[in-house]
């Protein structure tokens, strides 16, 4: 039979990939937050899971995050309770390079003076366009070649890396407890 946290693992691994794959999309966001309310139970399957192992119970009461994982699930908590508590996940995305042409047109001085016009809806490949005006008035078309996806309580690091590292750590508890020599003997759960 399998782990029913296995199943949940795997649960937020196919939103994980369903997110990655919609990440030029609006509907990322729908991958988001199923992803966020999978990844966050996994820790609640296992203790539902192994609740009646006392070896469990006195290894899980022993094991204590480290300061990377509270950080870290006290990001993904907040994003929870903002999903599934208050509204939708607000994100936006933050452009890190483009293209302009012809390239060995703008100098770096020369960008801080240029004003954005407009940036396209993603076409269906996922690229976007955008528009700057120079100050003399000349026109700068250019396509947007790196972004990444933040939200309001999150503007440092790309979400999709965030759930990354998030579903990782929780991999890796999994797999911490599967290891532990007296659960592996009892269980002959698999590992991931």
């Amino acid at each position: 039979m399998e782990s029913q946290t296995k199943g949940k693992i795997d649960e937020a691994q196919f939103f994980l990939l369903k997110f990655k794959e919609n990440y030029n999309s609006e509907e990322f966001r729908y991958y988001l937050s199923a992803f966020i309310s999978a990844a966050r139970s996994i820790i609640w399957v296992m203790n539902s899971e192994f609740k009646n192992d006392p070896i469990f119970n006195m290894w899980y009461t022993e094991r204590l995050p480290t300061e990377e994982e509270k950080t870290l699930f006290k990001r993904f908590n907040d994003l929870r309770i903002t999903t599934t508590k208050q509204k939708p996940i607000e994100t936006h995305r933050l452009i890190s390079s483009i293209t302009i042409q012809p390239a060995n047109f703008i100098e770096a001085d020369f960008i801080d003076k240029m004003c954005l016009v407009n940036i396209s809806e993603p076409d269906k490949d996922g690229k976007q366009s955008l528009s700057f005006i120079s100050e003399s008035g000349k026109i700068i078309e250019g396509e947007i070649c790196n972004y990444k996806i933040v939200n309001e309580l999150h503007d440092d690091e790309d979400l999709y890396i965030l759930c990354e590292k998030y579903l990782d750590s929780l991999i890796k508890i999994y797999n911490e407890w599967i290891l532990t020599e007296n659960s592996s003997e009892k269980s002959g759960t698999p590992r991931l």
